[in-house]
């Protein structure tokens, strides 16, 4: 957009030509009518455009917002699993033992099935989990 300049008050104007100008502010500039227009419309394109981007800036903030919970979330998982496989292991070290006790060794080949299907869910199997 080319502007053909400003028209100052004071230059010499006839009445009829003052409709085809917008007077700015107290400045008393004289724009004419049709590159206000034009520009007016595209400051208001821009405005529409800068309220979109910032919708979606505001979107994507609570999605990262929920994703970093979820990360957190899966971090606290992860370590209660890596725990419990843990404490499997002891499970059935302990049942394996000469001295366990027949329950001591059941608790023990339980253990050993269930930290056995663990490890199916970790590698994506998981065919014989219900």
């Amino acid at each position: 957009m080319e502007f053909r300049g400003y028209i100052k008050r004071g230059v010499k104007m006839k009445i009829e030509d003052y409709s085809k100008y917008y007077i700015q502010g107290s400045d008393h500039y004289l724009i004419p009518r049709d590159e206000f227009e034009e520009l007016f419309s595209k400051i208001s394109k821009a405005k529409e455009e800068s309220s979109i981007n910032i919708t979606e800036i505001i979107k994507a903030d609570k999605i990262m917002a929920r994703l970093d919970k979820l990360s957190k979330k899966y971090d606290k998982l992860l370590v209660n699993w890596e725990k419990l496989k843990e404490d499997l292991k002891l499970v059935i070290d302990y049942g394996s033992g000469d001295e366990a006790s027949r329950w001591d060794k059941i608790y023990g080949e339980h253990a050993k099935s269930t930290l056995k299907t663990m490890q199916e869910l970790e590698q994506g199997s998981g065919t014989n989990v219900r």
